[in-house]
Parts: structure tokens; C-alpha cells; sequence
């Protein structure tokens, strides 16, 4: 709580926390510490550097003569149970910055990184890249197949062509061997077209 000039000059002379110290005999910081403990009762002023502490003199004279309640501030068994809290609040923060610290290494560890995300991203591009690659060969040897099946079908229709074809010199053959020699010698027995 910041003091006006007028209510400073009221509670009397002010102390820094480094003249503070010097008069109790302890560091600055022991000093802030009794003030946030409540054990030391201060206010703010407005400083050359922005707000600063400042407390009495006559409450540091009471505080270093041992005094349990000094003008203004808790008994000792309030300062202990000041402390008791301040103790539980710590522990409290402790807990929940764990907590929330343990959340966002969930969160991160949920997350794919980006090194993870960039190769998925690879994978499916060559995986596309073959599937369209793969598409224009399967066109390709679908097309090469086709002309393989019509070539099938035009060797065997010429197979089955020409095996007719033999069938029907072999008979031929068959007929003029049957014939004794001396008709195959002088032709007769040959069929003639004109028959």
C-alpha cells in the first residue's frame, strides 16, 4: 500500500529496507522476508526507481528489542500461521506448475513434431507419386496385354488354319497311296477339276 506525503510524515521517520537491515543487523532480503512473513509491518512509497519498501522506525527499534507484536503488525502466533499458509501456497504452486508442466509434455508428446509431421507429408507424396506412376505402367501393360491377346487369337486362328489345311493334304496323300502304283504313275484315278 503506497503512502501520501501527509500520512508518511503522520506514522513519523521511514526506513529503507537496506537501513533496515543495518539496524536489525541481518541482509535486506531477511528483511523483505519479514515483511512478507507480516512479521515486520511496511508500506510502499514511490522511489526514485519505482515503488520501494519502507518501514517505520520505531517498528524496527520494537522488532530488534524482540518485541512479539510490534505497533501495527501480528502476534507471533498469527506470523506463524501466516507462515503456515504462506508454507501451503508455495506447495500449492509447486503442485500445480508440476501439473500443468506434466500436461503440456502430454500435449507435446500427443502432437507429432514437426520433423514428424514433415515426413509423413514425404511419405504420402512418394506413395502418390508411385500410385500415379504405377497407374500409367498398369495403363501401359494393360494396353501391351490387349495386343498380346489379340496376336493370341489371330496365331491360333492361323494354327487351326493351317492344321486344317494339313488334315486335308495328309487325306490327300492318304488317297493317292491307297491307289496302286501304276495309276499313279499314268494319272488315271486322279481327280480332275473338271470332274
Amino acid at each position: 500500500m503506497a503512502l501520501d506525503k501527509q500520512q508518511q510524515h503522520m506514522i513519523g521517520p521511514t526506513l529503507g529496507l537496506t537501513e533496515a537491515a543495518e539496524e536489525l543487523d541481518v541482509h535486506a532480503s531477511t528483511v523483505r522476508r519479514y515483511i512478507r512473513e507480516g512479521r515486520l509491518p511496511a508500506h510502499k512509497v514511490e522511489g526514485p526507481h519505482g515503488p520501494e519498501w519502507r518501514v517505520t522506525a520505531d517498528d524496527v527499534k520494537a522488532f530488534a528489542q524482540g518485541g512479539q507484536e510490534v505497533q501495527g503488525g501480528l502476534r507471533e502466533s498469527d506470523s506463524s500461521l501466516v507462515q503456515e499458509l504462506d508454507e501451503r501456497l508455495a506447495h500449492l504452486a509447486q503442485t500445480i506448475s508440476t501439473r500443468l508442466n506434466e500436461i503440456s509434455e502430454g500435449q507435446k508428446a500427443l502432437e507429432p513434431s514437426l520433423e514428424e509431421r514433415q515426413a509423413r507429408a514425404d511419405r504420402e507424396r512418394r506413395i502418390e507419386e508411385a500410385l500415379t506412376g504405377n497407374s500409367a505402367r498398369i495403363e501401359e501393360l494393360a494396353r501391351e496385354a490387349e495386343q498380346q491377346r489379340i496376336r493370341a487369337e489371330t496365331a491360333e486362328a492361323k494354327v487351326l488354319e493351317l492344321e486344317n489345311e494339313r488334315d486335308g493334304l495328309r487325306r490327300e496323300l492318304s488317297v493317292e497311296r491307297s491307289k496302286p502304283w501304276w495309276h499313279r504313275l499314268t494319272g488315271r484315278g486322279m481327280k480332275t477339276e473338271d470332274h
